[in-house]
């Protein structure tokens, strides 16, 4: 006696369509999943980059504010060869001029030119004073990376003893710098760095009544 054995739906595998419709979720969540992969990527490279750039231009700063924090006689723009002032609430001066701590003429500018902050150093085996200052432009090296842009640098000097009530005023420099960091396009970030910085050595002028 023939038996006809009859076939369970469940058992039949996926027709053409459903074959076309599961592939085609799974490379839609595929995309999907591979274009967060690659963004998250990307922000991670970017926040390498501007790690090291950032690590870069602090130290710059770092090392300009203790230089000058032990250092006399700001000269605000290079002006001249006496101590001078370019206070707050006007435009800053874009150079300053000091005496460092070994009497050496020490000098940081910004360059329009190459986008950089730099610094110049006169040493003179024969002089021990930092009375005159001459500097020489070709001899200026810059102390911040080419991957670091300075857009604005600006120093505010106060308390010199050229401006009214500096009797009562320890000689401070405030530095303002801005720029943009980063080497490819999709990796610049702008940044905005203010340090205010008071000279260590304290100040005695005979013309005050302390």
């Amino acid at each position: 006696m023939l038996v006809k054995k009859h076939k369970n739906k469940k058992d039949r595998g996926l027709i053409l369509l459903e074959l076309v419709v599961a592939l085609g979720i799974f490379l839609a969540v595929m995309t999907i999943g591979m274009g967060a992969v690659l963004e998250m990527y990307g922000l991670n490279k970017k926040s390498q980059s501007l790690k090291l750039v950032m690590t870069n231009l602090n130290f710059a700063v770092e090392s300009m504010a203790r230089e000058i924090v032990v250092g006399t006689d700001y000269r605000c723009d290079d002006s001249g060869t006496e101590p001078f002032d370019c206070p707050m609430g006007g435009e800053g001066g874009k150079a300053i001029t000091f005496c460092s701590s070994e009497n050496q003429k020490v000098f940081y500018r910004f360059s329009e030119d190459l986008k950089s902050i730099q610094r110049y150093v006169e040493k003179d085996e024969d002089e021990d004073t930092c009375d005159e200052h001459s500097p020489d432009g070709d001899k200026f090296q810059d102390i911040t990376a080419p991957e670091v842009e300075i857009e604005k640098l600006h120093f505010f000097v106060e308390g010199t003893g050229t401006g009214t009530g500096d009797c009562e005023k320890q000689p401070r420099v405030v530095i303002l710098i801005e720029g943009v960091a980063g080497v490819r396009e999709e990796e610049k970030s702008e940044f905005s760095i203010q340090t205010t910085v008071s000279q260590r050595v304290p100040k005695i002028n005979a013309s005050c009544t302390y």
